[in-house]
């Protein structure tokens, strides 16, 4: 699913194959989920260990995530997600959506 796309993606695996799974899912409850593990992120930046995640089963993912990005990026991926919740529609090729979040994601982490 979704968490496993992003930690394979944070271990330099390709987007291809992750997207194509991802675009076959619903994309809302997938896009509520990646608000939900960028917002852990930009709290556990902010509050540090302490932070209340609702992620709670990834903390140790999170964390090492969270270390390893920029806040800034954070919130940039964020908006793309808030935005793209705003449509309330999936594009009709979801698979470049997810290929184009996957690599935003990607990017995030190599950037720090």
């Amino acid at each position: 699913g979704l968490m496993n796309a992003l930690i394979s993606v944070a271990a330099n695996q390709a987007v291809t194959e992750p997207s194509e799974l991802l675009s076959k899912m619903p994309g809302e409850r997938l896009l509520g989920w990646l608000y939900d593990w960028l917002k852990d992120l930009v709290l556990l930046q902010q509050c540090g260990p302490s932070a209340s995640l609702v992620n709670i089963d990834y903390q140790q993912q999170l964390q090492q995530f969270s270390s390893g990005s920029r806040l800034q990026d954070l919130y940039d991926l964020l908006d793309q997600v808030i935005q793209l919740r705003r449509l309330q529609s999936i594009p009709l090729n979801s698979q470049l959506l997810w290929e184009d979040l996957l690599i935003s994601w990607g990017r995030l982490l190599k950037r720090a």
